[in-house]
């Protein structure tokens, strides 16, 4: 699970939090079935989705955020860990 927090503090940019290994499943579980409903998550959108999970969380943020790329590199780690 150390790749996959590695990889939601640097895409999802998370400065302070301290997830499970069951948290971040579940993270990435409803990250899954987000997309595979068609959605196309934002930051913001994984930001809110980290929340739910692990309210203590806190990120850094930035204007004018380029999310392209994001659902494919979810995507990626999700199969790269599995």
């Amino acid at each position: 699970m150390d790749d996959k927090k590695i990889f939601l503090e640097k895409h999802c940019r998370i400065v302070k939090w301290t997830p499970t290994d069951y948290q971040i499943s579940l993270i990435f579980s409803d990250f899954s079935k987000r997309i595979d409903k068609g959605e196309t998550l934002s930051i913001s959108d994984c930001q809110g989705i980290i929340l739910k999970y692990c309210p203590d969380s806190q990120f850094m943020f930035f204007d004018s955020v380029d999310n392209s790329d994001l659902n494919t590199l979810i995507i990626l780690a999700m199969k790269k860990n599995n």
